[in-house]
């Protein structure tokens, strides 16, 4: 299997960059470059480091495998061009400026015929790649998958994606993301963590990964099916509605069904944070991820503490201030540099 990880630069801030490197690849690769054309394209490289990057990233696209030089398709299509340029030029005039503007034209078109190409043969060749996503501290990123389903990855967030012409597989590992299906009953869309697997067709659900052995899933628009594996390969199902959520505890081996607030389980998307009755651990994990030190609790007795709040996320810093207010407790910085908080006696 070929794995295959790409990195996206084609940010608007350097689109004037990307289509200059664009251009620049595609009269290289054709092989019929001038001397005079040659200074040119060394005096546009070293002409600011944002044009390196991108030829690089460009030209590693082209690169990353000998089987896109020699596929077919590809090959065809590039000389089928190669030959219009031929005949083009043959017809033109050296001064003529309706001539250079065609120049600029044919380049500008070959330029999207390589991104064509090359999507082509993505396409073609990645059903069987993984690809892994994540997100930094206080980041969020929405995922726009090939066969039309999106990702939102809160902070903090890592997911790998596998997918194949019989299944749509995502492995989360950890964070939170809310994953909108595109319909396909011949391609299950299956979310795995450890022994649980969320499968769905033609909907809409949030993930959400508390720690290691708690997660919740809450149902936005239609319905998932939920399986444990067991240690004796039996399968424990649940299906879970629009409008609920379920929270698992695969340490105790327990499932919650309850309903839940589908605005307030998204707010985060809108740079908000809900909590009506929230445990403490469970909301603390939530605002870890948009800070860098992260707190600790370090009192059993802090465990069973609900919490009512909602607030802006770039208001995380402020959270401990607002906790002293509310629960009796102290807290110091460990060794780590962690903020590890106690119950005030």
């Amino acid at each position: 299997m070929n794995i295959i990880y790409l990195d996206s630069k084609h940010d608007k801030k350097y689109r004037k960059e990307s289509t200059e490197a664009l251009n620049w690849l595609v009269q290289i690769k054709s092989g019929n470059m001038s001397a005079e054309k040659r200074d040119e394209f060394s005096a546009w490289l070293s002409g600011h480091p944002k044009n390196t990057e991108m030829f690089q990233h460009f030209n590693a696209l082209w690169e990353a495998t000998e089987v896109l030089k020699a596929d077919r398709f590809t090959t065809k299509v590039l000389n089928r061009s190669r030959a219009r340029r031929t005949l083009s030029l043959a017809a033109e005039k050296p001064d003529d400026s309706s001539a250079r503007s065609s120049k600029t034209r044919w380049w500008s078109a070959a330029a999207v015929l390589l991104l064509i190409v090359t999507a082509v043969f993505f396409a073609q060749y990645s059903l069987d790649s993984e690809e892994i996503y994540r997100t930094s501290t206080g980041e969020h990123r929405s995922i726009y998958l090939s066969d039309g389903s999106v990702i939102h990855l809160a902070s903090e967030t890592k997911i790998r994606v596998f997918f194949t012409p019989e299944e749509r597989h995502f492995t989360m590992e950890t964070g939170k993301a809310l994953f909108s299906v595109a319909y396909d009953p011949d391609r299950p869309f299956v979310v795995s963590i450890d022994t649980l697997f969320i499968q769905a067709v033609g909907t809409k659900f949030l993930v959400n990964r508390l720690n290691n052995e708690k997660l919740s899933v809450s149902v936005t628009e239609g319905k998932v099916q939920i399986t444990k594996k067991t240690t004796d390969s039996i399968r424990d199902k649940e299906i879970i509605d629009t409008g609920e959520t379920v929270i698992v505890n695969e340490q105790e081996n327990t499932y919650q069904v309850k309903p839940v607030d589908i605005n307030h389980v998204t707010s985060w998307q809108n740079g908000r944070l809900y909590f009506s009755r929230a445990l403490l651990p469970d909301v603390i994990c939530e605002v870890n991820r948009y800070l860098k030190k992260k707190i600790v609790i370090g009192d059993p007795r802090l465990d069973t503490v609900e919490i009512n709040m909602n607030f802006d996320i770039e208001h995380c810093k402020y959270f401990l201030n607002t906790l002293h207010d509310s629960v009796p407790i102290e807290n110091y910085t460990n060794t780590y540099g962690q903020i590890v908080i106690k119950k005030r006696d």
